[in-house]
């Protein structure tokens, strides 16, 4: 789902989310730009569980360990 850009933003980063979560596989390179997207990292910030990530730099932190980069 995180591929189809007929699908909301919200959809598309929870898709690519799930997906990188449950597989070790290389991201394709067509997934980095959805989650480095500033949208995304704004949309991401208003997660209530992602309130943990408090310090500066952790979601980027957290972003990049899900990418393998």
């Amino acid at each position: 789902m995180w591929p189809d850009p007929t699908l909301p933003g919200g959809t598309r980063l929870g898709a690519a989310i799930g997906w990188l979560c449950l597989t070790d596989a290389v991201p394709p390179p067509q997934l980095k730009p959805l989650i480095e997207d500033t949208d995304v990292v704004e949309a991401l910030q208003q997660v209530p569980w992602l309130q943990y990530l408090d310090r500066p730099g952790e979601l980027e932190a957290w972003l990049a360990g899900l990418l393998h980069d």
